[in-house]
């Protein structure tokens, strides 16, 4: 019985799907397991954790945005272009969606978290890294640490949607295949 080899748009589409989910998954934990143990601590403590929390995270959470981002949008443009293929499309909300278009989208979503970090969320990141470098300043900031953490908590919840609306996209992509 001979098996038919998966196609590269098939292959590209689930490694975009695995790094979202991934990317999803990490910032969901982060907001939902981590921030709620640390908004108890002394702020200095809170700040210097939230410090490196912030830049150890930020070495896996952009790379995985971008490979989801990238496997995506690459294996939607070999569906599309690959004349061979017979390009199925999807009933997304009562609308008939080509895959490659889903796949695009999906792309889209992850690197949403991209500009998302950087235009709402990076003024609570700087504060809370300049509190982190100022052990008298967070203590005497508790309050707005608190504050800080929490905001924090609900737009990394955000950006963890992203990454779940991007793999999800991204499975989509790969169902619509045929």
């Amino acid at each position: 019985m001979a098996t038919q080899p998966v196609p590269l748009s098939t292959q590209l589409h689930a490694l975009g799907v695995t790094a979202a989910l991934v990317y999803s998954g990490f910032s969901f934990g982060a907001s939902y397991l981590t921030v709620p143990l640390v908004i108890p601590l002394p702020a200095r403590h809170a700040t210097v954790f939230f410090r490196d929390f912030f830049y150890n995270g930020a070495t896996a959470m952009v790379p995985l945005s971008l490979l989801g981002a990238a496997a995506c949008a690459t294996g939607s443009y070999v569906l599309r272009s690959n004349a061979r293929s017979a390009e199925g499309v999807v009933r997304v909300l009562g609308q008939e969606v080509r895959a490659s278009t889903l796949g695009y989208i999906a792309a889209a979503a992850l690197m949403a978290g991209l500009p998302w970090t950087q235009a709402v969320m990076m003024a609570v990141n700087n504060r809370l890294i300049a509190l982190a470098a100022d052990p008298g300043a967070s203590d005497r900031a508790a309050a707005e640490v608190v504050d800080l953490l929490r905001q924090w908590r609900w737009m990394n919840f955000v950006r963890s949607t992203l990454g779940l609306v991007g793999g999800v996209l991204g499975l989509s992509a790969i169902v619509g295949q045929k």
